[in-house]
């Protein structure tokens, strides 16, 4: 009886350890506002925080190892309609984009917290659609048949990507790393960046013999996060 009885404590021990953090535990909006992403080998489904996929999160993977992240958003996707007087990517055009970049190591060859981030090839842009209300959403990437991130036709010459053209991280590091003069590392850095196409202010060019004005374009970040990929010798 009270072999039985330590085997049951042992076990609550274990379960209160694995217990998983709810959706507002995982949200984290930052002092701008600026959402989060995170990061797991299992897709993440949506307002299931509770569930046994979200103990796999991470920030660290293996070579080749796909990885789907979940990301945040400050609100709604269209409570970002009131950023941007001039020009907003999401009032205007009813959508908003991401991007995959590959952080470039310091000189001494370690991976700095902040900065450093390279774009790899061209953002993708986001169609609304019937979406206004979402307050997040899951990208994957790797081998994957739903893949997030597809090496555009004109980028094929110089990223390697798998037969269905969907981004090879491990590949797509190697790329980086010689386009910056850097021998092989052991493990490299991507950050997803989710953001709008917002500006205040206009600006006035002078061509072809005539002035215009236009808006000047910058991104507003909805959320954002960093992993790490362990590169295979």
């Amino acid at each position: 009886m009270k072999l039985n009885r330590f085997i049951v404590a042992i076990a609550a021990l274990i379960f209160a350890g694995a217990t998983i953090a709810p959706a507002t535990a995982q949200r984290k909006i930052d002092e701008h506002g600026t959402g989060n992403c995170i990061f797991a080998p299992v897709k993440l489904p949506f307002g299931k925080e509770g569930s046994t996929p979200y103990l796999s999160v991470t920030n660290t993977f293996e070579s080749e190892q796909a990885v789907h992240a979940r990301c945040y958003f400050n609100g709604t996707i269209a409570s970002y309609k009131k950023h941007g007087k001039v020009f907003n990517s999401l009032r205007d055009e009813g959508e908003y984009s991401y991007n995959l970049y590959w952080v470039k190591p310091r000189p001494d060859g370690s991976l700095p917290d902040h900065g450093g981030l390279k774009e790899i090839t061209a953002g993708r842009r986001v169609d609304v659609g019937d979406s206004w209300d979402w307050d997040g959403r899951q990208f994957h990437f790797g081998n994957l048949e739903d893949c997030d991130m597809k090496v555009p036709l004109f980028d094929r010459d110089r990223l390697e990507a798998y037969p269905n053209n969907c981004l090879n991280l491990v590949t797509a590091a190697r790329f980086m790393e010689r386009q910056n003069g850097l021998s092989p590392q052991a493990k490299t850095k991507f950050c997803l960046r989710v953001r709008i196409i917002a500006s205040d202010t206009k600006r006035w060019t002078f061509r072809n013999d005539s002035w215009s004005s236009g808006a000047v374009k910058d991104f507003y970040p909805m959320a954002g996060g960093c992993f790490y990929v362990k590169l295979a010798n």
